[in-house]
């Protein structure tokens, strides 16, 4: 399967995703038969050293745990921004802050609006999975700063994003 080169980006993202670190194999990997599932969890404001799935002594996290079992489990990330709206604007497009505009402006005025959505033009995996035939679904419990009109629903033939109470 061809893709444009506007993909590639988001393309190793998605690799990297899916085969992680220590994946790396001596023999040409064969094709599989159908395309391996993706999923991508991400825990708003959640310490990695508070979770049973890193490590954490208490069993914080046992649904966690079992999926880790399965799947690739990062021990070594970092977000490109300390809160939500810059961070996933990242995770999804692949770009810093300051290339993608879904960033914080005018800090020290709280009661004036704090950020800017993701803009439109910006490609996002969401986009890069579909086009290459995926089915993508998002289900969302931060509808606050997730919301769609913050631009993170770009791509998903599903967004479901739960309003804050």
């Amino acid at each position: 399967m061809r893709f444009p080169a506007r993909h590639a980006r988001l393309l190793a993202l998605a690799g990297a995703c899916l085969l992680g670190p220590g994946c790396a194999r001596t023999a040409p990997p064969v094709a599989p038969a159908r395309p391996p599932n993706v999923l991508l969890v991400t825990l708003d404001t959640v310490r990695a050293d508070h979770l049973s799935a890193y490590g954490y002594p208490v069993a914080t996290s046992p649904r966690l745990e079992a999926l880790a079992r399965h799947a690739t489990l990062y021990r070594r990330a970092w977000a490109t921004s300390p809160w939500t709206i810059p961070t996933h604007g990242s995770l999804f497009t692949g770009k810093f802050p300051f290339e993608h505009g879904a960033i914080t402006f005018k800090v020290d005025q709280p009661e004036a609006r704090n950020a800017w959505p993701l803009p439109a033009e910006h490609l996002t995996l969401a986009e890069t999975l579909r086009e290459a035939g995926y089915q993508t679904a998002a289900f969302v419990a931060n509808g606050g700063y997730l919301a769609p009109h913050w631009g993170f629903d770009q791509g998903f033939d599903s967004y479901l994003a739960r309003r804050p109470s």
